[in-house]
């Protein structure tokens, strides 16, 4: 567990340190980085390939758009300065920048055809056979977690690539933590994803993926271990960030070490889906 707890840490670490602000200057540059200040005339940030080096400045006249790493927005527009009333003279800088809106506008991304990390519960039945003579019936609970990215631009259906990081799942014929006897964990799973949207945050996903894993990892009592293979299809009822849906898996032992391990030993589960995109 402290080993799961560690990539767990490790990889939520990379996410948050992986996200950046976006500045979209007016001639088409982007600048990735940290917006450290806004004042009325320029913009204060570090850049990202220097996060320990000096802190630039760019006019506020040049910025069209900075992107927030949490999602927001907010947009520079130019209006025309009003005319001194003390003389029919205009005055110099016949167009002025101002932030649009009080403070910054909030632009909640796109929750179904948008990229994100996601996390989800799998509790279900679980049927464990060794590929001849023994076949037994389990309930439990899987979890995992991952990153999700769509490509193109269509606003109805996008494809795209599913990461899931880490999954792992624990079963037992009372439904009873103490009695644990079959699992597996797997990391590094790879997919296709595929969103499809019907309203603004509502839609649904089908997804498949495939990667290596432990089957029935060593637990208290018990030193067997069988690598193998993990692949599975999923489909889901998306409403905003929540995710419903069902997830047929299949682990398949390839290679066994301990003792008492035969090759073709094998977990078919059916669970339920709840989760969550961030």
């Amino acid at each position: 567990m402290k080993i799961i707890a560690a990539i767990t840490f490790l990889i939520l670490f990379v996410n948050i340190g992986l996200s950046q602000d976006l500045i979209e200057k007016r001639d088409g540059e982007k600048i990735e980085g940290k917006i450290i200040e806004i004042t009325e005339s320029s913009i204060k940030y570090k850049r990202k390939d220097q996060p320990n080096g000096p802190i630039r400045n760019i006019a506020v006249a040049d910025v069209k758009l900075i992107t927030y790493e949490d999602g927001s927005k907010e947009r520079f527009v130019t209006v025309d300065s009003p005319k001194d009333e003390a003389t029919p003279i205009q005055v110099e800088n016949p167009q002025v920048v101002k932030r649009r809106g009080p403070d910054r506008i909030r632009n909640d991304k796109d929750r179904i055809l948008g990229p994100g990390m996601f996390i989800e519960m799998l509790p279900g039945y679980a049927n464990y056979d060794n590929g001849s003579t023994f076949n037994s019936n389990y309930g439990g609970l899987g979890i995992k977690f991952g990153n999700k990215w769509y490509f193109g631009k269509n606003e109805k259906y996008r494809p795209g690539i599913q990461m899931t990081w880490i999954r792992f799942g624990a079963y037992s014929t009372s439904l009873s933590p103490s009695d644990i006897s079959k699992g597996y964990f797997s990391v590094l799973n790879l997919g296709f994803a595929n969103a499809i949207k019907f309203k603004d945050k509502m839609g649904m996903e089908v997804n498949a993926n495939i990667g290596p894993t432990i089957l029935q990892p060593p637990i208290p009592g018990d030193d067997s271990g069988e690598f193998g293979l993990l692949y599975g299809l999923e489909v889901k009822y998306r409403l905003g960030r929540l995710a419903l849906g069902i997830d047929f898996t299949r682990v398949e032992e390839q290679l066994g070490y301990g003792y008492g391990i035969g090759k073709g030993d094998a977990i078919t589960t059916l669970s339920l889906s709840v989760g969550f995109k961030f």
